[in-house]
């Protein structure tokens, strides 16, 4: 039985549109580059996993990636400031020491760091 992949993710205030790869806070579109895109989308539905950034390279760059492995952190840096203006969002992106990033929701009493339907779990 196969399903198909869901066409859209949501993690606090952020909704990630996949077949129109589209990143939306509330109703205003992210400014964001190829790859910022397809690193915001893959950390959004893997919340609260520690992710290397050789792990990173591997599935957002692509198995023959042979540039500068710290292109991860300058990417991570610029996805932090483009939804930093957004103010809070429901999750923050965070530096595991010694290990990599990780994404991780931020429960509130508004609920702002939920899940909702259409977030599918991938690996």
């Amino acid at each position: 039985d196969v399903r198909p992949e869901m066409e859209e993710d949501r993690l606090g205030r952020l909704r990630i549109d996949r077949a129109g790869r589209r990143a939306m806070v509330d109703d205003a579109e992210l400014k964001l580059t190829p790859k910022e895109w397809e690193l915001l989308a893959y950390l959004v539905r893997r919340p609260g996993r520690v992710f290397t950034r050789e792990i990173l390279l591997e599935q957002v760059w692509g198995y023959n990636y042979l540039g500068d492995r710290k292109t991860v952190d300058v990417h991570i840096r610029w996805l932090r400031e483009k939804l930093g203006r957004f103010g809070k969002l429901g999750f923050e992106i965070v530096t595991v020491r010694g290990a990599g990033y990780r994404l991780d929701p931020i429960r509130d009493p508004a609920g702002n760091g939920e899940r909702t339907a259409g977030a599918a779990q991938a690996s």
